[in-house]
Order: structure tokens, then C-alpha cells, then sequence
């Protein structure tokens, strides 16, 4: 049968013994949406199962905390990956996020793009977007911390700019200007090591200087 996602499915009832510490609501609740929550954090940590089993938990634990609180504005489900989308953008800042960013998610589709070519295989081509994937990790390692941050929340973790300001302390604005700027220093990055990444793909005599030059 699936799960139930609904407020009414859960009952707000439910959620007041969750918040008094009823065990077999608790146990009920985890067992009602678990594995698709576990699911749904395994695809954002780089689907490092250990990362999601530890985040899912600590998900759980801040839900049965603030059950009280829950009084079915939203589907059960989608009150939980609000809190599991803070969850993991707190492990990324803690654990060493930028070595665990889903990179191919931060290049766009229209860059991609470009990496269609008649002469060239499907292996070829997959052997360059991987190339691009690497690329755009290293550009984010550079970065400063803040500007990494919130692009993995929005292009890793597909926060909205509410969450994103929510979780870093700041007004939706500024997290917005944040959010521009670290665009703008990716971009620029990204262009600079995508020039040199191809110039290093040109054979001998075409990157060496005209005679006389």
C-alpha cells in the first residue's frame, strides 16, 4: 500500500502523542514515511547510503520534536524534506560539502549542449561532460565558502530562495544578492578552466606561437 502523504492521513492527532513521546506513534510515523525520506536524502548526499541513514535519523528526530508544532498546513511528506533539505545542507557545511557536491547538476543543460558534435562518439562525448563534471567541482572548491554554499543548497539541494535564507540567517533578499553573486563568480571561474581545459585538448603545433610572434 503507499504511503499516505496527506496531513489528514497522519492525523494531527497523531503528531500531539508523536510530540508527547507515544512509541508506538513515533514508530508508526517512521515506519509510514522512512523509507521514502531515506530515499529522497540518498539522491542529494551523492547517494552515500551511511550519509543518508544518518541524515534521515536526525530528520526524524527534529520532526518528533517540533510535532507539536504541525498543525497540517502541508503534506506530512513535504514538512519533512523541508526540514531534511536543512538537515543536509548543514552536513554539507559540516562534513566538507564541496567534496561531496553532485557537480553535474550545477552545469546547465545549454553548456551541455555544446558538447554535441557529428565527429565525435557517445564515449567521447560522455568522456568530455565527465571532464566538464570534475571542472565544475574544482571551480566550487575555489569559491568562497559562502558563495559554495548557496549554490549547493539551490542547484544540489533545489532550496528555494526561502529555505536557502531560512537556513544561512538571512533575509530572502540577501540570500537572493548572495545567490547572484556566487553565479556570477561561478560562471567566471567556469569559463576561465573550460578555456584552459581545452587548450590543453589542442595538439602541440597549435598551441605553440607563430614564428616571429
Amino acid at each position: 500500500m503507499a504511503a499516505d502523504t496527506s496531513a489528514a492521513g497522519a492525523g494531527v492527532d497523531r503528531f500531539d502523542r508523536i510530540a508527547a513521546g507515544d512509541e508506538r506513534a513515533i514508530s508508526e510515523f517512521v515506519e509510514r514515511y522512512g523509507d521514502r525520506l531515506c530515499n529522497f536524502v540518498y539522491q542529494r548526499v551523492g547517494q552515500r547510503q551511511e550519509d543518508a541513514e544518518d541524515i534521515t535519523y536526525d530528520t526524524f528526530l527534529a520532526a518528533t520534536r517540533s510535532a507539536s508544532a504541525f498543525r497540517g498546513d502541508s503534506a506530512v511528506f513535504t514538512w519533512l524534506c523541508g526540514i531534511a533539505r536543512r538537515k543536509i545542507a548543514g552536513h554539507y557545511r559540516t562534513y566538507g560539502r564541496h567534496r561531496r557536491i553532485p557537480s553535474e547538476k550545477i552545469i546547465t543543460m545549454e553548456d551541455l549542449g555544446d558538447l554535441r558534435s557529428d565527429a565525435e562518439s557517445p564515449h567521447e562525448i560522455a568522456v568530455r561532460m565527465q571532464s566538464r563534471v570534475e571542472i565544475v567541482r574544482s571551480v566550487v572548491e575555489t569559491m568562497r565558502e559562502a558563495e559554495a554554499e548557496v549554490l549547493v543548497m539551490k542547484y544540489a539541494l533545489e532550496m528555494d530562495v526561502r529555505e536557502i535564507a531560512e537556513t544561512i540567517g538571512r533575509t530572502p533578499k540577501a540570500a537572493e544578492s548572495l545567490l547572484s553573486r556566487a553565479r556570477e563568480s561561478f560562471r567566471a571561474a567556469y569559463t576561465i578552466a573550460i578555456r584552459e581545459y581545452e587548450g590543453e585538448l589542442q595538439p602541440d603545433w597549435a598551441r605553440s606561437p607563430e614564428p616571429g610572434g
